[in-house]
C-alpha cells in the first residue's frame, strides 16, 4: 500500500513538474503597442535598452558581447556570448542584431554557424532563437512584430518584417528604408531611392503618403514630433508635428547624430565641422545650448538618467554622464564577465 501511495505521489509531482515548466517555458506574445527601444537609440546602433528596471548593454570591454546591468549602472552580468546591435528588450525576451562575424574567435554555441542575424533570447540568456539568418541592419520590435533591414548579397538592404515567434519573413520595401520611426502600425521615414522626403506607411494595407516635401534622413519618433537631419539646410537638426506640418530648425550647425532625453525636452547631438566638433546639449523649452565634450563622437544611446557615447570609430573608447551633471563626462568601463 505504501508503495502504491508512494508512486502516485512520485506522478503526480513528475505531473506539477511537467506542467510547471511548460508554463515557464510558453512563448509569451506582447501587447500590439509596444516598442523594443526608442527612435533614437536605435539610429544610434541600439547598443542600450532600458526596460524592466534593467539596462542591457552591447559591453565595449567584451567584444560587444550582450550585457544587462541595473539602471545605476550596479551589478553588471552577461547575458549572452553574442556580439550585438540594435538591442530590443520587451516582454520575456530580447531580440537583437547578432554581428559574430567581427569576433576574432569562434562560439561553442550550436548556433554559431550563424555568425550574423536577427536573433531573440530570453531574459537569462537562454533559448536562443534565429529569426532571421542574413545579415541585418537597423532592428526594430513593435508589438509581435520585428522589422528590419535585411541584406541580401549582390542587392543590397530591403525592408523586412517577421513574428516575434517564427523566422517566417515578409518583404515590406525594396528602398533601404531604416525602420526607426515605428507607432500604430505605421513607420515613418526618409526615401531613400526616389526621394528624402518624410513618408507616412501604413503597415496593414501598405499606403504610402508623403507628409513633408524636405531633403531629410534620420527621421525618429518621439512623443507627437519627428526629428531628422535636414540635408537641405547643411545637416541641421529638424522637427516637425507627427503630420509633417510646422517645421522648426533646433540645432542649426552640421550634425552627424543626435538623440533625445527621456523627457522629450533635452536634444543631444554630435556637430560634424571638421576640426571643432563637440557632443552638445540644446534645451527645447529654454532654447539653450551646452557643450558636453570636445571631439568626434558617435552612438549616443539614452537610458534613464544615463546618456553613453563613444568615440568616433573606437568601439571601445565608451563615455558617459548623468542628465542631471552633462558637465561631469566620465568612461564607461562596465568590466567583463566570465
Amino acid at each position: 500500500m505504501k508503495k502504491r501511495v508512494i508512486t502516485i505521489a512520485a506522478v503526480i509531482l513528475l505531473a506539477a513538474f511537467i506542467l510547471i515548466y511548460q508554463y515557464a517555458n510558453r512563448f509569451q506574445y506582447n501587447d500590439p503597442d509596444l516598442s523594443g527601444n526608442t527612435s533614437g537609440n536605435l539610429l544610434n546602433q541600439g547598443l542600450f535598452c532600458e526596460e524592466g528596471g534593467k539596462i542591457y548593454f552591447s559591453n565595449p570591454d567584451d567584444d560587444g558581447c550582450l550585457y544587462v546591468m541595473d539602471t545605476d549602472m550596479s551589478h553588471v552580468k552577461k547575458v549572452s556570448p553574442d556580439t550585438v546591435t540594435h538591442i530590443n528588450a520587451a516582454g520575456k525576451y530580447i531580440y537583437y542584431a547578432r554581428h559574430n562575424n567581427r569576433k576574432e574567435g569562434k562560439l561553442s554555441s550550436h548556433l554559431s554557424a550563424a555568425q550574423t542575424g536577427v536573433f531573440r533570447i530570453n531574459r537569462s540568456g537562454r533559448q536562443p532563437k534565429m529569426l532571421s539568418r542574413t545579415p541585418a541592419g537597423t532592428v526594430a520590435l513593435l508589438g509581435n512584430y520585428v522589422y528590419y533591414q535585411n541584406y541580401l548579397k549582390d542587392t543590397g538592404l530591403f525592408l523586412y518584417r517577421c513574428g516575434v515567434n517564427d523566422s517566417e519573413a515578409v518583404e515590406i520595401s525594396k528602398d533601404n528604408i531604416n525602420p526607426l520611426a515605428l507607432t500604430d502600425y505605421t513607420l515613418y521615414y526618409s526615401g531613400v531611392t526616389s526621394d528624402h522626403k518624410i513618408h507616412r506607411l501604413n503597415l496593414v494595407n501598405k499606403e504610402d503618403v508623403v507628409i513633408f516635401d524636405g531633403n531629410c534622413t534620420s527621421v525618429i519618433l518621439d512623443r507627437e514630433y519627428l526629428y531628422f537631419l535636414n540635408m537641405k539646410e547643411n545637416y541641421s537638426v529638424c522637427r516637425v508635428n507627427i503630420d509633417g506640418s510646422n517645421p522648426v530648425t533646433l540645432v542649426k550647425e552640421r550634425c552627424a547624430t543626435f538623440n533625445l532625453s527621456p523627457s522629450g525636452r533635452y536634444l543631444y547631438y554630435q556637430t560634424d565641422n571638421g576640426t571643432e566638433s563637440y557632443l552638445g546639449q540644446y534645451d527645447i523649452e529654454e532654447k539653450e545650448t551646452a557643450l558636453i565634450k570636445k571631439g568626434s563622437f558617435s552612438n549616443i544611446n539614452v537610458c534613464g538618467d544615463y546618456v553613453f557615447f563613444q568615440q568616433y570609430d573606437a568601439f571601445t573608447q565608451q563615455f558617459y554622464f548623468k542628465t542631471s551633471k552633462p558637465d561631469s563626462v566620465k568612461k564607461f568601463q562596465p568590466g567583463k564577465d566570465s
